[in-house]
């Protein structure tokens, strides 16, 4: 089962979101827990700032909203896969200290409520643990930090460690400027029974926000099972098949873009960004939304399909609508004209043929 928390920073327009909806297939994530989406809508949104929002797989997981505020949620998800179900809090920290305090402390009331149940915290905590959780800027042990701890300690909590990238988030600045701090992450309660869970972490590159987003798989602590590689054998007797393969697969144009895309947002993390990074940025979002577009555009067309509102995607469905289609125009038996049913392939070929040419012959067309 995996979980993915990201800060978004908006998802208005279509672009953004097309982008937002491809990282999250190639994921093949369960359960999303976005913040600040920015979506200006009374019930998600305040103002032009916050914003929470849970997105989840219906054919993999059961959602159940427990309570919500403006800066956190909390559902209970049953997986449908595997004998797993938790608490899961879906957390966006407001900048205001005082805020922080009362934000601790709405929480620490609502893992009381599920105890002893498991209780998965995560999100945008606005908050670092340590001074080694920031580069750059005053680096000072703060009230906030301690308030963090504090929270952290007293509700019996453990950060799930990410592997990847040291910080989450960046100003995007250049030189001496730049700033960039661990804020996003994975909290699981202690005093649950652990033992036949695996959880691990990661933070991963997805182009579209100044927040990297933070993966989180749980699994059954035994030997995965891999799954099976189908490939024609007669492909391999043809000695350039292995470079055509590895060549195809770079020359994709959305896998090409997507890591210039994550070449450039990693350079941004570690360096800042510059004007020359702001402008190729901004090209490469350009093309590659032009490309999902197409990718939309194209399934819409296959599928035959007319209720997909401008801006969605779901080609799952797209390619499943065209099998459906394909498999209907197949003739699988055919009534002939002494009264007896034929499966035979070949033998409903030549009828279909006989007809249509004594039709056209009838007609004068042949």
């Amino acid at each position: 089962m995996k979980f993915l928390t990201w800060n978004v920073k908006g998802c208005n327009a279509p672009d953004k979101r097309r982008l937002i909806k491809r990282g999250f297939d190639q994921a093949k994530l369960e359960v999303i827990c976005i913040q600040e989406t920015k979506l200006g809508r009374e019930a998600v949104a305040y103002g032009v700032l916050g914003g929470l929002g849970i997105l989840w797989n219906p054919l993999a997981v059961q959602v159940d909203v427990v309570s919500s505020s403006k800066h956190w949620q909390v559902v209970k998800v049953i997986s449908k896969t595997m004998n797993f179900s938790c608490f899961l809090f879906n957390v966006y920290g407001p900048t205001l200290a005082v805020d922080k305090c009362r934000l601790w402390e709405d929480i620490s009331k609502r893992l009381e409520e599920v105890r002893p149940s498991l209780a998965i915290v995560a999100g945008d905590f606005n908050a670092t643990l340590s001074s080694s959780e920031k580069r750059g800027g005053v680096r000072r042990l703060s009230r906030s930090q301690l308030n963090f701890q504090s929270f952290v300690n007293g509700n019996a909590l453990f950060e799930v460690a990410a592997k990847g990238r040291n910080y989450t988030w960046t100003n995007g600045c250049r030189g001496f400027s730049n700033i960039a701090e661990k804020l996003d992450r994975f909290f699981l309660a202690r005093d649950w029974n652990l033992a036949p869970l695996v959880f691990e972490a990661e933070v991963l590159v997805i182009s579209g926000s100044d927040h990297f987003s933070v993966s989180l798989v749980v699994q059954k602590d035994e030997v995965p099972i891999r799954c099976p590689f189908k490939v024609e054998k007669m492909w391999i007797r043809e000695l350039s098949f292995k470079e055509r393969v590895v060549g195809w697969w770079k020359e994709a144009p959305a896998r090409r873009l997507e890591e210039d895309l994550g070449a450039l947002n990693a350079k941004v993390m570690a360096e800042g960004m510059d004007e020359v990074d702001f402008l190729t940025e901004k090209y490469l979002l350009s093309k590659y939304g032009e490309f999902l577009q197409r990718e939309e555009i194209y399934w819409k067309q296959k599928s035959r399909e007319n209720w997909l509102k401008a801006g969605d995607r779901n080609t799952k469905f797209f390619h499943s609508s065209m099998k459906a289609r394909r498999s209907l125009n197949i003739i699988l038996s055919l009534w002939l004209a002494d009264g007896t049913i034929t499966e035979d392939p070949g033998r409903i070929g030549k009828e279909v043929v006989d007809f249509f040419e004594n039709l056209w012959r009838r007609s004068g067309i042949a």
